[in-house]
């Protein structure tokens, strides 16, 4: 389940970007994107709990390489994640009231590659994407056995990911499978023990975004993600 966490992780691309004073044209992409979750779990309750902690939508910012996605729930928002590559920590927020989780992504202990291979392409929002299918080995706590995932990306080639996204991140091994794939990912499938889950971008916006999206709130206390004592 932390896989899914992470699996929009490499969603993203950056297509423009601001200098101090004036804008400059970039390569890469700034902005949000809208995703629509569909989720289906092997027992109700499972079921019901994952839609509690990460809703039916997503909307993730993008500021070069710093990455907040908020999960909605009936237009609420109930839980926060904020991508900081540039300190290779991933801060989660709403699994617990007082609580940040963080996970060290420089370590892939708990979500390692072990193979991938490309399936094709489809069209999605109008963008010819090319797909891709990932398995990898998952631990989502200290005390749970590792399981075999399976993950496909359908990326949209015409908008690239900006390389300090994944430098470092040896989380999902990401650093190396998506040098050779640093694209804006407009679906993720993920299937795994009990639990498949279908994010697909409904909308991309290309616009500048607040700094203030990416802080972490201080008056909360950290706790290492694998070692919480709730569920996800």
């Amino acid at each position: 389940m932390k896989a899914l966490h992470f699996c929009l992780f490499i969603c993203i691309t950056l297509i423009s970007c601001s200098a101090k004073r004036k804008k400059q044209k970039s390569p890469y992409f700034n902005g949000v994107i809208e995703y629509s979750t569909v989720s289906q779990a092997n027992s109700p309750k499972d079921d019901s709990a994952f839609y509690k902690v990460f809703g039916n939508l997503e909307t993730v910012y993008i500021m070069d390489s710093l990455i907040t996605r908020l999960y909605h729930r009936g237009g609420i928002i109930v839980s926060r994640q904020i991508i900081r590559p540039d300190s290779l920590k991933e801060y989660d927020t709403g699994l617990a009231p007082d609580t940040i989780f963080v996970t060290d992504l420089s370590n892939s202990y708990y979500y390692s590659n072990i193979s991938s291979q490309e399936i094709g392409w489809k069209t999605i929002l109008g963008k010819h994407c090319l797909g891709l299918r990932t398995t990898n080995k998952v631990q989502g706590h200290i005390l749970s056995d590792p399981e075999t995932q399976t993950t496909t990306y359908w990326f949209d080639t015409s908008r690239h990911l900006c390389p300090a996204i994944n430098k470092g991140v040896r989380y999902g091994s990401f650093e190396v499978l998506m040098a050779k794939y640093p694209y804006l990912t407009l679906q993720c499938e993920q299937t795994g023990e009990g639990v498949n889950v279908i994010s697909t971008a409904t909308k991309v916006t290309a616009t500048d975004v607040a700094p203030v999206m990416f802080e972490i709130p201080p008056s909360k206390v950290k706790m290492d993600f694998f070692l919480r004592p709730v569920p996800f």
